[in-house]
């Protein structure tokens, strides 16, 4: 689609910064990856989330994305807090199913956003990160200041076909469309 600005407040913004960084448990002896290009929403909450809570904010090499390259400078930046879209994590899920080795003993928190988080994504987290790694499937249009509902995801037990999107996250508040 055509790219689109939108304005936000700076209230807005500062207000989501703080929600943030709670949680995702910023502070100064935190590492944090910036995945999103400045031209997008999530890149406030990486960017300015993590240098307002005196964190420390690593840029990634473009050059670095295929799954290995990653991971490996994952463990050499030594990231607590990774932030990447649901595609981008389920193709590096799938690659620490295959060499366990690659998984970033310094990784704290992993999520997602921007997109719909596939099954897929959470079985796989569930097979090797869920006892030390939460996974947190965010949500929200730029509109609503970036992030509008955070879940964080729990262990599959039976049958679902996809992940919720969460509860309202910060100062906001989440509306159901009536039936008719």
């Amino acid at each position: 689609g055509q790219p689109k600005g939108v304005m936000i407040s700076h209230s807005a913004a500062a207000e989501q910064c703080q929600v943030v960084q709670a949680r995702w448990g910023l502070d100064a002896g935190t590492r944090v990856l910036q995945f999103t290009p400045l031209s997008f929403d999530a890149s406030v909450e990486q960017v300015f989330a993590t240098l307002s809570a005196g964190a420390v904010l690593v840029l990634a090499d473009p050059a670095s994305l295929a799954p290995k390259v990653f991971s490996v400078m994952l463990m050499i930046q030594q990231i607590n807090i990774l932030n990447i879209p649901p595609a981008f994590a389920l193709e590096l899920l799938r690659e620490w199913q295959h060499r366990p080795e690659l998984i970033p003993p310094a990784l704290q928190t992993l999520i997602t956003g921007g997109d719909v988080l596939a099954v897929e994504a959470v079985q796989l987290w569930q097979d090797r990160l869920r006892d030390r790694v939460p996974l947190l499937n965010a949500y929200g249009p730029t509109e609503t200041t970036i992030t509008a509902c955070l879940h964080s995801v729990m262990p599959i037990t039976g049958p679902i076909t996809q992940i919720p999107l969460g509860r309202p996250a910060g100062n906001r508040q989440i509306y159901r469309p009536s039936p008719d």
